[in-house]
């Protein structure tokens, strides 16, 4: 009952006090802007109002089991292997890198050749994915440039033990790790949660980024309703869905997307969520940290200390992530600009042909 008065309030405030819209003032000189804290937020659709039909669900969750149970088991990478995929050659790498006072062992994908005096691309993924949801622009970056996709800790094939799995200590290892494998300077293509992660690494290491593609991930403004997931994975009993990949990845994949995500991408995604102890380990990250803790930590801290150019990738549709939202924040920041791609939350995989593009744009003119 208070939850449904809170939101029920917030959609009151939204609606007597407009925000950004295609013409709200926000987008013209960035003195006009007003104080970060004082900016207001567009509540997202009702989440009581079920966005997919129950069929489409069941369906999807049916057709990607039965997939998983007719191909061939999942099997773990080993060093130097190397797979194919859209004729281009992925190696799996397995580094042990510095963490809690010693070492964990990461998982990435490497691809392409590194080149002197040329940043490498380096793509983070969210929840609940791997390095594998970039698959498609690897390929397509590859021949020029030298792409890394590792395996974000706790998912994946990446180290999932106990330790530290705050966002901003987790950039830290990140960039040991980078550190270790020789990447001096990289664009960061991010997604999700990987985009909380590279927040706290190109503040804190502005030298290492030549450039930032950041991906479906609230920035300057925020509310609780803005992410009603948080309860879920804060409640003992719930959170043990997350080790139900069988449900998880069909359910998310149809949920929080605009445009169908093909079946075969669904089947390695489900697989790749289904390494032991993954469900664990992600909800160390929300036990370490909060939504409200990483907006405020931007808002006071973050925003001003990225220095490289920055494109804000979102997806047009998505229902949990309001495009008004993102109208008009270019003024916040030294050189960003903003585009959306005709999807929902889970757009590179969606929409990859319009996602690489926007990227390749960016790399070309700004980097």
């Amino acid at each position: 009952m208070y939850d449904k008065f809170i939101y029920e309030y917030m959609i009151i405030l939204a609606a007597v006090c407009p925000i950004e819209s295609e013409e709200n003032p926000m987008t013209s000189q960035a003195n006009a802007l007003p104080p970060l804290e004082e900016i207001e937020f567009q509540a997202p659709r009702d989440p009581s109002e079920p966005s997919k039909g129950l069929h489409r669900l069941l369906w999807n969750i049916l057709r990607v089991n039965w997939a998983v149970w007719r191909s061939p088991p999942r099997r773990d990478a080993e060093d130097g292997e190397v797979e194919i995929l859209h004729d281009t050659e992925m190696t799996h790498r397995f580094v042990s890198a510095p963490a809690d006072g010693d070492t964990i062992v990461w998982h990435y994908v490497e691809a392409g050749k590194a080149r002197s005096g040329q940043p490498s691309l380096v793509f983070l993924h969210g929840m609940p994915e791997s390095w594998y949801m970039w698959h498609h622009q690897i390929a397509a970056f590859a021949p020029d440039w030298h792409c890394i996709a590792p395996d974000l800790r706790g998912y994946g094939q990446s180290d999932k033990s106990p330790g530290d799995y705050r966002q901003e200590g987790v950039a830290d290892q990140m960039h040991d790790l980078l550190a270790q494998i020789g990447v001096e300077q990289a664009v960061f293509i991010t997604h999700d949660r990987g985009s909380v992660i590279a927040d706290y690494l190109i503040a804190n290491y502005p030298e290492m980024a030549a450039g930032y593609v950041r991906g479906e991930q609230h920035l300057v403004h925020f509310n609780p309703c803005l992410a009603p997931q948080e309860k879920f994975f804060l409640d003992p009993k719930q959170s043990r869905k997350l080790a139900w990949a069988w449900l998880v990845i069909p359910f998310t994949f149809v949920a929080q997307t605009h445009h169908p995500i093909p079946l075969a991408d669904q089947v390695r995604a489900r697989k790749e969520f289904s390494y032991p102890g993954i469900a664990h380990a992600v909800l160390r990250y929300f036990y370490s940290s909060s939504f409200v803790k990483e907006w405020r930590d931007r808002r006071h801290r973050l925003i001003k200390a990225w220095k490289c150019p920055i494109l804000v990738l979102q997806g047009e549709h998505d229902t949990r992530q309001p495009k008004a939202n993102y109208l008009g924040i270019e003024g916040y920041f030294e050189d960003m600009s903003v585009e959306f791609i005709d999807g929902g939350h889970f757009y590179v995989t969606e929409n990859p042909t319009a996602t690489t593009k926007a990227i390749e744009r960016f790399l070309s003119s700004r980097i």
